[in-house]
């Protein structure tokens, strides 16, 4: 069962049912040192990076994806975790706070303006508040952008067997001329064995 190392985040495989996917550490030290900091974690007795040690997903902006050809979602190399309930910005809290005020002031007003005028048959209606969350859910591709990505790897995988044919061309053609070389040092010293033996 893999689980998030981030602290204070509770996702775990188990009831992964928004798409969140985990990932290792990255190999090469001065990532892994970027992750350990962002993170807000230190090497020590009550934490060690292992093989199994994941951070999820929810902690990635969606630039650090990428889709394969099947519509499995990648993190691309070198990508560092930079979304933390620590991060969110204090100045876009306060603007949300002066804003439910001000709908809340608003609302008092009506209401007060309402029972001066007497009583009104008219509905109530409920300011709903913008979502501040982020939407970690990417959309699956399209078929056209599916042939797209397809189109584009099929290109990437003919350039790259070109490539490599020609390569093994030019391997074939040194091994070739290696071999002939043996067989005619072979045949060389074959026919001054002969001559030595018979003189």
């Amino acid at each position: 069962m893999a689980y998030c190392c981030v602290p204070g985040c509770r996702s775990f495989s188990r009831q992964n049912k928004d798409n969140t996917s985990f990932h290792k550490f990255p190999q090469d030290r001065e990532l892994q040192k970027k992750w350990i900091v962002k993170i807000r974690r230190d090497i020590g007795p009550n934490f060690q990076i292992t093989k199994n040690t994941r951070v999820c997903s929810k902690h990635f902006s969606p630039e650090c994806f990428s889709r394969t050809l099947t519509g499995i979602r990648k993190l691309k190399g070198g990508s560092v975790p930079s979304v933390f309930t620590w991060t969110q910005q204090p100045n876009e809290r306060k603007t949300l706070r002066s804003q439910e005020k001000w709908h809340l002031e608003e609302e008092h007003e009506e209401d007060e303006s309402s029972t001066k005028d007497g009583p009104s048959n008219e509905e109530c209606h409920v300011t709903e508040m913008p979502n501040t969350d982020h939407d970690y859910c990417v959309e699956p591709m399209t078929t056209e952008e599916k042939l797209v990505a397809a189109q584009e790897e099929i290109s990437r995988l003919s350039a790259e067997n070109e490539a490599l044919r020609s390569n093994q061309f030019g391997i074939q053609n040194f091994m070739d001329w290696a071999f002939l070389n043996k067989t005619l040092l072979c045949v060389s010293v074959f026919h001054k064995v002969q001559s030595v033996e018979f003189v």
